[in-house]
């Protein structure tokens, strides 16, 4: 259970880390060489090339899941509270509909490349083994597009009302945090009062 806790919060970020690392050092080090011995590694910007893609997929589901999407918020902000909490379901359902069409599909773009047998230029690497990152990607934000609606539901059960509508999860917490903070206090004023 703690591992799939601590999946659940930094599986994207890690990933994406773990990426950027990996862009970081071949970028540096073919920089380097470039400038030493005149000559750089011939896959490497290949790989940073892929590596980058693959951190975009990575990065919706995170995107998605910590509610950091990108969001036009002077509209939102304008509209009340129930025609908000319609506009987030119907851009889930069709997020939905959007991740169950994409890894349907992808997953068979990545079945016609490994049938195919074809390889990267340089790194000589499977190209279906690419695909393959881009199809879990796809699957990965069907899984987290689920995941909130799960939790929203979850969350109407235990509260009576759905949670705000496009909200980051760090924007929850500090709006809880001030709310709880203007309780005490007033609680603290009643209390002097009397």
């Amino acid at each position: 259970m703690k591992f799939l806790r601590w999946m659940d919060h930094h599986l994207e970020v890690t990933i994406m880390a773990m990426l950027l690392v990996v862009i970081v050092l071949l970028t540096f080090t073919q920089i380097a060489m470039r400038a030493v011995i005149g000559t750089g590694i011939l896959w490497s910007e290949e790989i940073s090339k892929y590596a980058l893609v693959v951190s975009g997929f990575v990065s919706v589901a995170y995107g998605i899941r910590h509610g950091t999407m990108i969001r036009v918020d002077a509209f939102i902000s304008l509209i009340g509270r129930k025609p908000r909490l319609v506009l987030k379901y119907v851009v889930y359902a069709l997020l939905l509909g959007f991740f169950v069409l994409f890894t349907y599909k992808a997953f068979g773009v990545m079945q016609t490349m490994k049938d195919a047998g074809t390889l990267m230029s340089i790194a000589q690497i499977p190209v279906w083994f690419i695909y393959l990152f881009v199809s879990l990607g796809f699957l990965n934000g069907l899984i987290r597009v689920v995941q909130v609606l799960v939790l929203d539901y979850l969350s109407f059960r235990k509260n009576g009302r759905m949670p705000d509508t496009f909200v980051s999860e760090a924007e929850r917490d500090a709006r809880e945090a001030l709310e709880s903070m203007r309780d005490e206090m007033s609680q603290q004023e009643g209390g002097q009062e009397q």
